[in-house]
């Protein structure tokens, strides 16, 4: 009796771009979901991402595994962060609302880096059990 067995390695190669939405465009007042002063940045251009995942897979009889890695670069994120002053403090903006923290939005370079994996075994003719996980292992922003 020969066992179905089955190891693939994959490697995906991918790139996107994204145009910045009105709202990180003309952002100017209090954030409708949060409590701060957001201001957009008309002058943003469109973010791209360039990325590789290589996966992982076993297949056994009983047992199926996948593995993957990924790591991305994306040119130009947008990134929606609070304002910084001269001594590293936040900037508040005072309102008729009250008061509340600007954040802007502005254009990093960005890495973003992970793993993830499943596992799902057979425990009986219709029954798997399973697990899934997924860490992001590292994100680097460049001014």
């Amino acid at each position: 009796m020969k066992l179905p067995i089955a190891l693939d390695l994959r490697l995906d190669l991918s790139s996107a771009s994204r145009f910045p939405s009105p709202d990180e465009l003309y952002s100017n007042g209090t954030a409708p979901t949060l409590p701060v002063y957001a201001v957009g940045d008309p002058s943003l251009g469109a973010e791209t991402t360039w990325g590789a995942t290589p996966t992982l897979s076993l297949t056994l009889p009983v047992v199926q595994a996948e593995l993957s890695a990924f790591a991305n670069r994306t040119d130009d994120f947008v990134l929606f962060a609070p304002e910084l002053g001269p001594g590293g403090e936040i900037v508040f903006d005072v309102t008729i609302q009250g008061a509340f923290p600007r954040f802007t939005y502005r254009s990093v370079d960005a890495r973003f880096s992970g793993v993830d994996g499943q596992v799902a075994v057979r425990v009986a003719r219709t029954v798997t059990a399973g697990i899934q996980v997924a860490i992001a292992v590292g994100q680097t922003f460049e001014s």
